[in-house]
């Protein structure tokens, strides 16, 4: 009887070390989410034609420099992508910007934004892009 009371709580443990992750720290991450309604209605995006990134001055995205972004399928106007960062990231600044390809041609936006990078994930939430270059 006393072997069973023991075993429970230690399985209990285990299954909990399992789902929190050591020192309940979990992976720092941005979630970028873009409502392009304006940029549809401006004739500046198109589904078909165009995809939409970020590109980071401060972060190395990947071996091109971008990141695309996938489309929700529950709104087809919301584009959303998932930055991972390693624990040393935490307490930098991350700079982006949206960026609209096709066919070699880039349309970004002017300015950067930016977010401080915490240990718990954040989502950030744009309802459009600020002014466009072209």
């Amino acid at each position: 009887m006393l072997r069973h009371r023991f075993m429970i709580p230690v399985f209990l443990l285990f299954i909990l070390g399992m789902i929190i992750p050591a020192g309940g720290q979990t992976q720092p991450r941005v979630t970028l989410q873009v409502n392009i309604e304006n940029e549809v209605k401006n004739g500046f995006f198109n589904h078909d034609r165009h995809e939409l990134r970020i590109r980071s001055s401060s972060y190395t995205l990947s071996p091109n420099g971008y990141l695309t972004m996938k489309r929700s399928k529950e709104d087809s106007l919301l584009y959303a992508v998932t930055v991972n960062f390693s624990q040393d990231m935490v307490n930098e600044e991350f700079y982006y910007q949206f960026v609209i390809t096709s066919n070699n041609r880039i349309i970004k936006e002017d300015y950067e934004r930016y977010v401080l990078i915490r240990e718990q994930p954040i989502e950030m939430y744009a309802t459009s892009f600020y002014h466009l270059a072209f």
